[in-house]
């Protein structure tokens, strides 16, 4: 895995503790992970300023149940079971933790660390549901 270059769907363990995108709801033993999620078409375009980030974060399979006290709505949790270290874990992303950083930033090995890359339809799937959870309209009456 060529760790010079940045993709999206590329998954970046978050290697500093007082980075911006870790969240504040994370279970105990977590670890901090971010998504790069610039939508392809940007990237094939070199249509884009800067990279877009979710953060989330992996954890063991016997955290789930701390879980349930989370805020779900904002939850990506479907990335389940996963095997990591002959350990069954669970990777979690939060879409209201989406910011914007420089490529020159995401390649900080101080602050971030490539980790995995996701498959395409995973990929897909995730790219779906930010966008339907960031293009919720609301209300449709105004009173």
């Amino acid at each position: 895995m060529d760790k010079t270059k940045v993709f999206p769907g590329s998954v970046y363990k978050i290697k500093n503790s007082k980075n911006s995108i870790i969240l504040d709801e994370m279970p105990e033993g977590s670890q901090p992970i971010a998504i790069e999620v610039t939508p392809p078409c940007d990237y094939s375009q070199s249509k884009f300023k800067k990279r877009r980030l979710v953060g989330g974060f992996i954890c063991d399979n016997d955290l789930i149940s701390t879980l349930g006290s989370l805020n779900a709505s904002n939850y990506y949790s479907e990335i389940y079971p996963i095997y990591i270290d002959d350990k069954i874990k669970i990777i979690v992303l939060d879409f209201g933790f989406f910011t914007s950083i420089s490529e020159e930033d995401l390649k900080d090995e101080k602050e971030f660390e490539l980790i995995y890359r996701t498959k395409n339809k995973l990929f897909a799937d995730i790219i779906q549901k930010l966008s339907a959870h960031t293009a919720r309209l609301g209300l449709s009456v105004i009173k």
